[in-house]
């Protein structure tokens, strides 16, 4: 299960993004990059245009 909640956050450009992946571990985002989780939950401050895709296996 994926959820987003994403709400304003103390500048008018930021996006705070809070998305349940619905398991912890270790996540792979497209670019490469992956992150480690703990929770479930992924809490993360984007920049405007800023996006990810994560997957549990890499991306080709």
């Amino acid at each position: 299960m994926f959820t987003t909640a994403c709400k304003k956050a103390s500048t008018y450009e930021d996006i705070v993004a809070n998305i349940d992946f619905g398991s912890a571990g270790t996540w792979i985002d497209a670019v490469g990059n992956s992150i480690n989780l703990s929770t479930s939950i992924y809490t993360q401050t984007l920049a405007p245009g800023e996006y990810h895709i994560f997957s549990k296996t890499a991306l080709k």
